[in-house]
């Protein structure tokens, strides 16, 4: 038999979203500066004002010491719904209490939940182009000789497979004979916890009895489903859909009792840590290879146009604006090209393990051109920087409040992480440009803080396909250093997409290495862009190529060459082509 071959890259889907405002307020607690958590107790609060029983929310404590922390939250009313042991505890607590739960001690910041993954659309706005060479249904068998070792017997029998994803089950496939998904998986293999939104509402992922919500799914998981069980057809699926990182965490022990061995999630998510293998998401996949499972995650596709790295410098002012431009020039204006706005995240790593009152504060500005104006001729040079107040206005990002709020400012000072922005999204007034709208981001470092010794590595990075950063100003290398795909673990396989299939070459848009701490990424890369069935044409990207890999791994782990956990993800990474 000869040995399977395959070619790998890195690239990841992404999309659902959740945007957050910031009171002005918010700096003067000194207690609770999330945006959205804040936005969602004014709401909270002003249905308390209608009358009944004390609405209550749900809210992240960032903290080592869970102890203390699920006892705080007894105290105050409030009900523990989840945990990430030695870095989240999730709960349900009454709005007027919220504020108590930052005072506890060990307790580092309290936030709303932050999305466990989101997936992108395939068909928004790209400056790419796509190659020759568009692979046909089932292509990725052939390509990584995967139909060979099925020939011999070994197509993923006895190897329980989990997907972690967004499904639309009514469009699960159990008639085509080109790219049969099997049965559509029953009660028994199916897990949805959205602690959230949790059901009976209709805006759940999850059904009643923990079931997934086909409406509020995609047909994503199901493209997914398709290519592993096109490379491993013996392959038994389970599938989950997880709201937060706590109900993450949750899916990964029904994994683990149900002996799933292979996890493949196709997902991106909102930066969580410094891009250096730590932070919440990293440490549910770490407690999945724990158990012995193998987890395979596309790397992202946000190669171009999505990710900028620039250096700020020690010398800048208070209340000064980062400058963009890398060259001679001063740009303090980043434009963003697309109807719709998603940011991963603005992050200045070099400061997250610095105690909070040596932290760096920055406030974030949003733009967009000033409504009215008769001559949008200057918004034609990617590079022009606005008059502030005279062609261009404030942002409006709280389209759905009613409420002007155009700057997001998290009191790092005060506890919070060394970012801003992160999960945040938002869409421009106006449909300028050749991609329907333009807006623009300005950093400004608050007065109230020093600047450190060194520069500030700022980072400034939006979910793929959900806007394009100024043309010019983009960067590669960093890009993959995102949640779970910097993961450190042994059991972790970051793939990257090979596109076209048949070829050689890693992508364009494909996230790239190093992480934050000088590791490479991905780890390997897989066919993509290949007939799907679901989506009734190409799918493309990372979200495609993790699959395949994840699917070769239950082919390697029928034909009994590797056990579980570490030991598949080194083989995986052995039988590939450098």
């Amino acid at each position: 038999m000869r040995r399977a071959r395959t070619a790998f890259i890195a690239f990841a889907l992404v999309g659902t979203v959740v945007f957050t405002t910031t009171p002005a307020a918010a700096r003067e607690s000194g207690q609770i500066s999330d945006p959205r958590l804040l936005s969602e107790i004014a709401a909270a609060s002003a249905q308390r004002l209608e009358g009944g029983a004390e609405p209550t929310v749900t809210v992240e404590l960032l903290t080592a010491s869970a102890v203390p922390a699920r006892q705080a939250v007894v105290a105050v009313g409030g009900q523990v719904t989840g945990e990430v042991p030695g870095w989240v505890v999730q709960a349900s607590v009454p709005v007027s209490h919220v504020s108590e739960l930052a005072a506890v001690p060990g307790v580092r910041y309290v936030q709303a939940p932050r999305r466990a993954g989101y997936i992108t659309p395939p068909d928004r706005p790209t400056r790419l182009t796509s190659g020759p060479g568009l692979g046909t249904t089932g292509d990725e068998v052939g390509i990584t000789n995967a139909d060979e070792w099925q020939a011999a017997g070994y197509d993923g029998t006895d190897v329980k497979v989990g997907i972690i994803d967004f499904f639309d089950l009514d469009q699960w496939n159990t008639v085509d004979q080109i790219a049969e998904n099997g049965p559509v998986p029953d009660a028994a293999h199916q897990f949805c916890q959205d602690s959230e939104v949790p059901p009976p509402s209709v805006f759940s992922y999850c059904n009643p009895g923990g079931t997934i919500n086909s409406s509020n799914g995609d047909a994503h998981g199901v493209a997914v489903a398709e290519i592993v069980k096109d490379m491993a057809p013996g392959a038994e699926l389970f599938i989950a859909t997880a709201a937060t990182v706590s109900d993450l965490q949750a899916a990964i022990d029904w994994f683990a009792a149900n002996d799933v061995t292979i996890i493949t999630r196709s997902l991106g998510a909102a930066y969580d840590g410094p891009g250096d293998g730590t932070g919440p998401l990293d440490a549910v996949v770490d407690y999945a290879v724990g158990k012995g499972i193998t987890w395979f995650n596309s790397a992202g596709n946000t190669g171009q146009d999505s990710y900028m790295v620039r250096s700020v410098p020690t010398n800048l002012g208070a209340n000064g604006y980062v400058d963009f431009d890398s060259g001679p020039g001063v740009d303090t204006w980043l434009r963003i090209d697309g109807p719709d706005i998603l940011l991963d995240g603005i992050r200045w790593a070099n400061d997250w393990y610095l105690p909070a009152a040596q932290r760096t504060d920055y406030l974030i500005e949003f733009w967009e051109p000033t409504l009215g104006l008769g001559d949008y001729s200057n918004f034609d040079d990617d590079h022009y920087n606005p008059t502030a107040n005279v062609d261009a206005q404030h942002l409006d990002l709280d389209h759905n409040i009613g409420g002007v709020q155009w700057t997001l400012d998290v009191n790092q000072l005060g506890g919070a992480s060394p970012l801003e922005a992160e999960d945040v999204y938002y869409y421009p007034s106006n449909f300028l440009g050749p991609f329907l709208g333009i807006s623009f981001i300005r950093i400004k470092r608050n007065a109230a803080t020093l600047v450190g010794t060194t520069p500030d590595k700022m980072e400034v990075a939006l979910a793929s396909n959900f806007g394009l950063l100024e043309l010019g100003y983009s960067d590669s290398l960093g890009s993959a250093a995102r949640p779970v795909v910097d993961s450190k673990s042994v059991g972790l396989v970051a793939v990257g997409a090979v596109d076209p299939p048949a070829g050689t070459l890693i992508a364009g848009y494909s996230s790239q290495g190093p992480t934050t701490d000088g590791r490479i990424k991905p780890d390997v890369s897989a066919p993509s862009r290949f007939d799907s069935v679901a989506y009734g044409e190409p799918f493309a990207g990372t979200s495609a190529a993790s699959p395949v890999a994840a699917g070769m791994a239950a082919v390697l782990q029928s034909a009994g060459l590797a056990a579980p956990g570490g030991p598949t993800a080194a083989l995986v990474k052995h039988f590939v082509t450098d």
